[in-house]
């Protein structure tokens, strides 16, 4: 949890503590039980108070999907994906190359 923390702020997510911890902000965005095109601030409040004990009004939890939010969910997945990409690479093969771009065909809704 140090980690998202220490993640949450460089990225300007996580100015102060807050009433909403970030390992269940992101366990909110990436487990949540409905289909993620139906779900509603209400909803994630919701599950927020009955899975983690964290009582946030729809304003609050609104007022955390921002521009911080976006590029905190991105360092954290880029810094995931490159932890799974290594893993499965040999050592020394990506000295090859300048870059490596990776595309992925999943479309959020």
């Amino acid at each position: 949890m140090e980690h998202l923390e220490s993640l949450a702020f460089q990225t300007g997510f996580m100015r102060r503590k807050s009433k909403i911890r970030i390992d269940d902000f992101v366990r909110m965005l990436l487990y949540c039980e409905q289909d993620s095109g139906s779900v509603s601030l209400n909803d994630h409040c919701c599950a927020l108070q009955m899975n983690h004990g964290t009582k946030i009004s729809k304003q609050a939890l609104d007022k955390k999907f921002n521009a911080e939010a976006v590029d905190f969910v991105r360092s954290l997945l880029e810094e995931q994906l490159g932890k799974q990409v290594v893993q499965h690479i040999s050592p020394g093969i990506l000295s090859h190359f300048s870059s490596v771009k990776i595309k992925d065909s999943i479309r959020w809704q």
